[in-house]
């Protein structure tokens, strides 16, 4: 395995480790673009066809942007043009949308060393554990750097916002209804009165008018008023018509 690397901090390749056979001899150096003729092919459009150059200088990686259209970015700075800019270990590279971090094994074995607890000096390296976690945190930071935490930032704030307006409504519903609960009985004791009241107004009408029909009925019929005389005024005679007849003509003719 070279002593360089470069790791995939976004895509469907994140993760992945690509080996710089870089040495302090060689001059070409390695070659990443969207030409199948280099030697890092990224075949996306905003990669330039050789977009950038990376070689040794003895101890340390340096970059060298050739004249590509999107730039190079270490650090999320733009390099210049043609000027090689040194890398360190755990650096970040930006070509395009792709994104790497540049490793460097012996300074990393040499992290490890200084952080390993002297109480276990036999303790098997835990170089593919690291690598995850490298993996898992740039992951996070190119999302961060890609605008993601804006967009999860901007949904958390919605849905609470909704959430907010959500409790509103039901509290506003909930209070509403409890009105219309305590509104009930003071409306049935209304209705219950009114009933009262009508059934009373009713009652009165009803009581004047049966204390007033017998003076109606006197006044309007004076036939029923004199259709009958007392016993002490009435003359007494026969009973019938026909006794009446015939004792008139006895009192006639004298029979």
């Amino acid at each position: 395995m070279s002593r360089f690397n470069l790791i995939y901090r976004n895509s469907q390749k994140r993760g992945e480790r690509v080996d710089l056979p870089l040495t302090a001899s060689t001059s070409e150096g390695f070659t990443i673009g969207r030409s199948r003729s280099t030697d890092l092919l990224l075949p996306t459009p905003d990669v330039s066809r050789r977009h950038c150059r990376l070689i040794q200088s003895g101890q340390q990686v340096l970059i060298i942007d050739l004249g590509s259209r999107a730039g190079t970015h270490v650090n999320r700075q733009r390099i210049s043009t043609e000027k090689p800019t040194s890398l360190s270990h755990r650096d970040k590279l930006q070509i395009g949308k792709w994104k790497f971090r540049l490793l460097d094994s012996q300074q990393e074995s040499t992290q490890q060393e200084t952080t390993r607890p002297k109480a276990q000096p036999k303790q098997a390296k835990a170089t593919d554990s690291l690598d995850q976690m490298l993996s898992e945190l740039d992951g996070l930071a190119s999302e961060l750097d890609d605008g993601d935490f804006a967009s999860m930032t901007t949904l958390s704030i919605e849905s609470i916002e909704s959430q907010r307006k959500q409790s509103e409504s039901e509290s506003l519903r909930e209070s509403e209804s409890n009105q219309a609960i305590n509104r009930q009985p003071i409306e049935k004791q209304k209705s219950d009165k009114d009933k009262a009241v009508l059934e009373v107004d009713a009652y009165k009408r009803e009581s004047e008018s049966t204390d007033t029909a017998p003076e109606t009925t006197q006044k309007n019929d004076p036939k029923e008023r004199f259709q009958k005389l007392p016993d002490h005024v009435r003359s007494k005679g026969p009973a019938d018509s026909t006794t009446a007849a015939d004792e008139a003509l006895k009192r006639i003719f004298g029979g």
